[in-house]
């Protein structure tokens, strides 16, 4: 826990902006990683389309979103602090749960994996059949582990036979500052990922279509949003 405030700290305080026109630093930009400004943006149904392409990125499909399921959605309800918001989407790909996290290690992993592996094990409980269940994904949106590589896919495999052994489970572990620096400092497309973890001179460098133009809207607006910020 220590270790999450400080980097969530770190992140606000190095993403401070400068403004060119009064030669002053303003409030800290909060950048689109920390939970509560992703979840603001991507759990508001008029960005399920922004929500849409992120997904795709990330598992390289196309999905079209069903439902998504969020505890106490409303915002005045996502502003008190000490909530955790689980994002689970609904898809004709199956059931995709989606974490965002300001560090890594062994112990994230585990808690991260027991939120897929009960989703995996209640879809029984309530009357279904293991013959029917859907694919299950997770999507871990992770910071603060330089070590780690941009995208990694795991599942429950054979290693000694080479096979596989449930089809209907993935775990996807994306870093995002490797995701920015991907197109930031390589010239790769810009992507949604990427845009998590720019500040908003970083924003103003990245172009892209309509929605890498929406998004980088969304997060500025947030941005001004005096309730929101007063929160951080």
């Amino acid at each position: 826990m220590k270790q999450m405030i400080s980097n969530l700290c770190f992140d606000l305080l190095f993403s401070m902006c400068y403004n060119r026109l009064e030669g002053r630093y303003v409030m800290p930009f909060a950048k689109a990683k920390i939970d509560m400004a992703f979840k603001s943006i991507y759990c508001n149904e008029n960005n399920y389309d922004l929500l849409t392409r992120l997904i795709k990125e990330v598992i390289n499909d196309d999905v079209n979103i069903i439902a998504l399921k969020v505890p106490e959605l409303v915002k005045k309800n996502m502003l008190i602090k000490g909530k955790t918001l689980d994002i689970l989407v609904k898809t004709d790909k199956g059931e995709i749960n989606i974490e965002v996290n300001t560090y890594s290690n062994k112990a994230l992993r585990r808690r991260n994996a027991g939120y897929i592996f009960k989703r995996y094990s209640d879809y029984v409980n309530v009357g279904k059949t293991y013959k029917d269940m859907p694919k299950f994904i997770q999507i871990n949106l992770t910071s603060g582990d330089d070590e780690m590589p941009e995208r990694s896919v795991y599942t429950l495999y054979d290693n000694e036979n080479d096979k596989e052994y449930i089809d209907n489970l993935e775990i996807y572990e994306i870093n995002i500052k490797k995701a920015k620096e991907a197109w930031y400092n390589e010239g790769r497309k810009v992507s949604l990922i990427g845009l998590l973890d720019c500040n908003l001179e970083e924003l103003e460098k990245a172009s892209g279509d309509e929605l890498v133009e929406k998004f980088k809207d969304e997060i500025i607006k947030l941005n001004k949003d005096k309730e929101f910020m007063e929160y951080l």
